[in-house]
């Protein structure tokens, strides 16, 4: 897997074999990025990643101008590969990782105080098909505990026949279809920027 554009454009990202993980495939990377870039929405924004499996959402936010990413997930071997890509890439000193079960709540990991004094500006929810069900509940948990700037932006994906449930604090303003693939780009309901 490759970095598909920015600064670290064709730089590799290794993925452990013993990792289940299912990354987003280039071409959605690739169109959402672009999508993300005409709208002026990375540069300096500062990134959270839940699900980050290899990361590659985040280093590909990171190459093309976001100055911090905070990526979070499960497993051990993931973040290892995370850490390990970032020492590659030379993007150590703009992650923060994060080892945390997203099927709990998520106010442990905010007590932790590691998220920007601002607030997240972008806000990435990729989780295995398997538990899109979750995918409310936390959009809803990042909208009610104030870690999302006033301006975020936040995307979801998902299998194209299986949309998540949606709360109503979140406004989707479009939809790509990348064939089973599809990406929800959204904001709070309190935001006013346009995407």
């Amino acid at each position: 897997m490759r970095i598909v554009g920015g600064s670290l454009r064709g730089r590799r990202i290794e993925t452990p074999d013993s990792c289940q993980v299912r990354p987003t495939s280039d071409r959605v990377r690739e169109g959402l990025s672009s999508a993300l870039q005409a709208r002026n929405l990375i540069a300096g924004t500062h990134v959270l990643d839940l699900f980050a499996g290899t990361g590659a959402f985040s280093f590909e936010m990171l190459s093309r101008g976001a100055s911090h990413a905070t990526l979070v997930d499960n497993d051990p071997r993931v973040i290892a590969s995370i850490h390990q890509n970032a020492l590659l890439l030379g993007l150590s000193t703009r992650i923060t990782t994060e080892r945390y079960d997203l099927a709990e709540s998520l106010t442990p990991l905010f007590k932790r105080n590691r998220w920007p004094s601002h607030g997240f500006d972008l806000a990435f929810l990729d989780p295995p098909y398997a538990k899109i069900g979750l995918v409310g509940p936390l959009l809803k948990e990042l909208l009610t505990h104030a870690c999302l700037s006033t301006t975020a932006t936040l995307v979801v994906e998902h299998a194209t026949p299986h949309p998540p449930n949606l709360p109503s604090s979140f406004t989707a303003v479009k939809t790509y279809h990348y064939g089973s693939t599809s990406v929800v780009i959204g904001t709070s309901a309190t935001t006013t920027h346009g995407i």
